[in-house]
């Protein structure tokens, strides 16, 4: 075994004072020092300081002294800690968070990030690894956990191209399922920052989101991925619209399909031409009656907004104002679309209002 190097005794009775531990420091400079060590023989030490990997799962401290470690420590260092992680990676990464501690997810998280070059690949091997069949299933199990989906949704972030790949592979089939998971939503989002506009990467996986487009728009998590698509992969985005037309009004009215049509009329989102085929949906529909929803009243708001960019809104207004006594007697249309659109002001104090129970309104709008 390697002594003590004088350049980094120092660091080891430092290192020592950190862990309250008694082992021995020219056996702890080992682990410290450069590769002067084989890994194998490093790991062993450490879990003579830390003791199995498994014992993260019931010990606060020593979880937050190992993300300590890989905050602060040396690259060799932080190599150690992964091959030790190593043996019990998917249990660390599954394991449910205990109240008011550090789930032991996070440090496969920060695993994963402070990982470098072969080091990384190995923390995959062991996450995602076996046939296709089996790789799907690790998918599958990651994705459906409450700790495991932030697992997973971190290997996108920080895979390579060949690894990106082989996530993607597992993924082909489930669009739509992972989609309406409680879980897997997160991911597929995270998988569409992530490479929504390389078609050659995830062009499948959008083929089967854009299917079911107004399904999942529908969904109180599919809403999220569908939003995500309209934002990241703009290829794709009129392909969703046109999807979307047949049941625009249903969507603008209920909580999910709302979120979806507000992301589409948004000015960092859409652009002009699928705003303008949305405007042109909604014309062809009861807006009014959409006004009066809950939901719906916050989408023709946004509407208004698109005024000055798109003239056809002013069809919208005209519509509106016919209708004018059902907003007044909306809660929903009184508190955002009337003044949104400018349909009243009101009275002037020279008027004669003696007599009236409330407010006095007329139409601000010329013409009319």
């Amino acid at each position: 075994m390697a002594g003590l190097c004088p350049n980094n005794a120092q660091k080891t009775e430092e290192y020592a004072a950190h862990h309250h531990d008694t082992t021995d420091p020219a056996s702890k400079a080992c682990i410290l020092q450069e590769p002067a060590c084989e890994s194998q023989t490093a790991v062993l030490k450490l879990e003579g300081i830390f003791g199995k990997p498994t014992s993260l799962l019931l010990d606060e401290e020593r979880r937050s002294r190992i993300m300590a470690r890989l905050d602060a420590g040396s690259q060799d260092e932080k190599h150690m800690i992964l091959m030790w992680l190593k043996k019990a990676l998917k249990q660390l990464a599954l394991s449910e968070q205990q109240p008011h501690h550090t789930s032991t997810c996070r440090i496969v998280q920060k695993a994963l990030r402070e990982a470098r070059g072969e080091d990384r690949g190995m923390l995959f091997a062991e996450l995602l690894h076996g046939t296709d069949s089996e790789l799907k299933a690790h998918v599958k199990e990651l994705y459906e956990s409450p700790q495991g989906n932030h697992v997973l949704s971190q290997a996108i972030d920080v895979s390579t191209y060949p690894q990106l790949i082989m996530i993607i592979s597992a993924l082909r089939g489930l669009g739509t399922t992972i989609s309406k998971h409680r879980y897997g939503c997160r991911v597929m989002r995270r998988l569409l920052e992530h490479c929504g506009d390389r078609e050659e990467h995830i062009g499948e996986l959008l083929d089967e989101i854009v299917l079911e487009a107004d399904t999942l728009s529908n969904n109180g998590n599919g809403t999220y991925v569908i939003q995500a698509m309209l934002e990241y992969a703009p290829g794709r985005r009129k392909d969703v619209v046109l999807k979307l037309l047949p049941r625009f009004a249903e969507l603008a009215s209920n909580r999910s399909g709302s979120l979806v049509v507000e992301r589409l009329l948004s000015d960092d989102v859409g652009d002009m031409e699928s705003r303008e085929l949305a405007i042109q949906a909604l014309l062809r529909s009861e807006v009014a009656n959409i006004a009066c929803t809950r939901y719906g009243s916050y989408v023709m708001k946004r509407v208004a907004a698109l005024q000055e960019n798109h003239g056809s809104v002013d069809g919208i207004a005209r519509m509106l104002a016919i209708k004018l006594p059902d907003l007044l007697a909306s809660q929903h249309a009184m508190a955002r679309v009337v003044a949104a659109f400018g349909l009243l002001l009101p009275v002037p104090q020279c008027f004669d209002l003696e007599g009236l129970r409330s407010p006095l309104y007329f139409d601000a709008r010329p013409g009319m």
